[in-house]
């Protein structure tokens, strides 16, 4: 998760669309884990992007970027 927030273009949503396959096969509490658990990495992961280039990748990183700028 933390590397697919410091990827640029790529929003906390689409990583969660990205890994819906793979968690067919999981429990239903399994699956929720890993996906609430991406979620927030990924956010997490856009404040690199909104720290180091000052570019927004999530509307959660916008703070970050205007505070740094």
């Amino acid at each position: 998760g933390l590397l697919m927030g410091a990827a640029l273009g790529l929003s906390p949503t689409m990583a969660v669309v990205l890994l819906i396959p793979f968690i067919f096969r999981m429990t239903p509490e399994q699956g929720l884990i890993i996906l609430g658990a991406v979620y927030t990495e990924t956010v997490a992961g856009g404040a690199i992007c909104a720290i180091l280039l000052k570019i927004s990748e999530a509307p959660a990183n916008i703070a970050t970027v205007v505070k740094n700028s």
